[in-house]
């Protein structure tokens, strides 16, 4: 299991964790939320008064330090294929955060769905595949044990 090494996260997978009878957490900086730079901790209102469009300004160039899209979903799909490798093919729980995880299902659609998209339940669960550097999507946004 492996998780972002930012308090929330870590908490919920340690819950996760707990459940599930896994008795190691891996904290990794590259799974943390998108970096809003200057503007971390603004109400989503101020980010949008800011920076129209922040959540979907591809292509941008970053203002108020804040991470580019596309740096950011480079971060976590660079770090989720190592943790593949170092896995070896056993099935791995990576616990995030939505703006992060919505960019990398961004990533796996090619667009379709994501950032900008679709808005992602607090602990949801979106399962993918990875096989010969392919991504597939199983589920995403399951939010059964919640209701």
């Amino acid at each position: 299991m492996y998780s972002s090494d930012l308090l929330r996260a870590y908490e919920t997978a340690l819950e996760i964790a707990k459940v599930v009878a896994i008795e190691e957490v891996k904290t990794c900086e590259r799974l943390r939320e998108r970096s809003f730079g200057d503007l971390e901790a603004q109400a989503v209102s101020k980010l949008e008064e800011l920076v129209p469009g922040y959540g979907t300004n591809w292509g941008s160039e970053s203002v108020y330090r804040m991470e580019r899209l596309e740096d950011a979903q480079k971060r976590l799909t660079d770090r989720l294929v190592e943790i593949i490798e170092e896995a070896k093919e056993k099935h791995i729980v990576v616990v995030s955060h939505g703006a992060i995880i919505n960019l990398f299902i961004h990533f796996v659609t090619n667009g379709e769905d994501g950032t900008g998209k679709r808005h992602l339940e607090n602990t949801s669960i979106s399962t993918f595949n990875y096989q010969e550097g392919n991504w597939q999507v199983i589920e995403i946004n399951n939010h059964d044990h919640l209701l």
